[in-house]
């Protein structure tokens, strides 16, 4: 029977032999394209699960798990590619004020990233009314922002 590993090196399409070359899942997909594997523990009795073939792939190559509230980002542009992942910042919260405060400064994206410490896109959607759509704020005069649309 075969290992995990196995099982999984055996789904997965190796385009050539160069360093950056993607690796392309031809096993199950997700609804989304993405890759989809079926895991079960080391444990008699335990039950498969399903995982996202490219976090499998992210602690098969690099050899640790995703740290919890740590997110994976695609850096190529083909759905089933499992190697070209990187682990995005942690999620941040943010506070209503430092919300509010993003929306409507007239800094660029990048720079209130770094000031916040959260990634360029979460600040874009900030600033697109995206994220936080619920989070009002009253002006003193009666008068409750919403945010702005995106141009």
């Amino acid at each position: 029977m075969k290992t995990w590993q196995e099982r999984f090196k055996s789904k997965v399409l190796w385009l050539d032999d160069s360093d950056d070359s993607c690796l392309i899942w031809v096993g199950a997909l997700r609804d989304d394209g993405r890759g989809r594997f079926f895991f079960s523990p080391n444990k008699p009795g335990a039950p498969w699960r399903e995982v996202k073939a490219h976090r499998v792939a992210w602690e098969l190559f690099n050899g640790s798990s995703v740290p919890n509230g740590v997110r994976l980002i695609q850096e190529c542009n083909h759905p089933q590619c499992v190697r070209h992942w990187r682990l995005d910042r942690p999620s941040k919260k943010l506070s209503v004020d430092q919300v509010h405060a993003i929306r409507y400064s007239a800094r660029p994206a990048a720079a209130l990233a770094v000031t916040f410490g959260v990634s360029v896109s979460y600040v874009k959607r900030i600033k697109c009314g995206a994220e936080r759509a619920s989070v009002n704020r009253t002006d003193g005069t009666g008068h409750t922002e919403t945010g702005r649309a995106c141009a």
